[in-house]
């Protein structure tokens, strides 16, 4: 681990690998980054720091080991790059303390641990999800913001969220490593196309609709569908290759890194996006904004198009490298680093 006084710890979890992703870019561009999880999430574990505290059964044990952790990173770090509301320590006490040092602090958020479900019912007609604990988050929320001026989130509608709390709020593009994703355009002369879901939460996504829109079309067209749960990162991105079409969420209303990586695999995407965010995006977003009530109907139409599958996929592909390299990403980030 480097001593470096200049150095960048982005911590405590590894949301979908984006920690390890950035670390990686910025250290391409000679930033001494380290990406590390306090926590376990997800299939993708390849952090350079795996130190999974939430894991050790005693709660006592739990907090010493973190408060271990927190004062070895206090002398080794000058920037720390927080995510999903989360920090080093589980009452954010190290706030406290990296402020009083002079530490550089930023929140980066990435959904549910911003979005409050009352406010999004009233922006969203789509959005009927359960409370996710909108009280503990106003809590946390409020208690972060005390001490973290910056927040980082990808879009617009996180953005409406973050201004609330917080002084300067930056937005920040999911980061996909574009080399590592070899685009497969969908063929449109495939007369049975593969249709794939991909539900990291089915209420989440309203995995429940799709799954009967699905079986309504399968009366009227022949295409294979394939739900995928549960699969490790690697081998459901198999799956998302050989894809033709790739269904996301229905309900949130903005787009997330499923959708960011079928468009760099060439995949048309079928995402619901408030009809207000489409203009705060960058031009020429190929998503179709699908909602419960036009799933059927944009689905049946790539299913029906094979040009227009492909006309999707080409444009993903070139979405996908102009506004979510993770190099260009992390060169915002540099600029955020280096204005604190």
């Amino acid at each position: 681990m480097s001593s470096s006084p200049s150095s960048v710890l982005i911590a405590p979890i590894n949301i979908a690998g984006q920690s390890s992703i950035l670390a990686r870019a910025l250290r391409t561009l000679g930033c001494d980054a380290v990406s590390c999880a306090l926590i376990r999430n997800g299939f993708i574990h390849d952090e350079d720091i795996r130190f999974y505290v939430d894991e050790i059964p005693e709660k006592r044990a739990r907090k010493s080991a973190r408060r271990r952790f927190f004062r070895q990173a206090l002398t080794r770090y000058r920037t720390f790059h927080f995510q999903f509301n989360l920090t080093l320590m589980e009452d954010y006490r190290d706030l406290f303390w990296l402020r009083l040092f002079g530490k550089k602090r930023m929140m980066h958020f990435w959904g549910h641990d911003l979005r409050i479900s009352t406010v999004a019912r009233e922006l969203n007609p789509h959005y009927n999800l359960p409370d996710f604990g909108d009280e503990l988050i106003l809590r946390r929320l409020q208690r972060v913001s005390r001490y973290v001026d910056t927040a980082l989130v990808a879009d617009e509608e996180l953005a409406a969220y973050a201004r609330k709390f917080f002084k300067h709020v930056v937005r920040v593009p999911q980061a996909i490593e574009i080399g590592r994703f070899e685009p497969r355009f969908p063929d449109p002369d495939n007369s049975r196309p593969l249709v794939v879901h991909a539900p990291s939460d089915p209420v989440v996504k309203g995995t429940e609709t799709i799954l009967a829109v699905v079986e309504r079309l399968k009366s009227r067209h022949d295409f294979e569908f394939r739900l995928i749960q549960n699969m490790p990162h690697e081998e459901a991105r198999a799956v998302y290759e050989a894809a033709d079409i790739i269904v996301d969420q229905i309900l949130v209303g903005s787009y997330g890194l499923l959708a960011v990586e079928a468009m760099a695999l060439g995949k048309p995407i079928l995402c619901f996006v408030r009809e207000d965010l489409i203009p705060t995006y960058p031009a020429g977003l190929p998503v179709i904004p699908s909602s419960p009530d036009t799933l059927f109907q944009d689905l049946q139409n790539l299913l029906e198009d094979g040009s227009l599958r492909g006309r999707l996929g080409q444009r993903g592909r070139e979405y996908a490298k102009t506004n979510h390299d993770s190099l260009k990403v992390a060169r915002i980030l540099l600029d955020i680093y280096n204005s604190l």
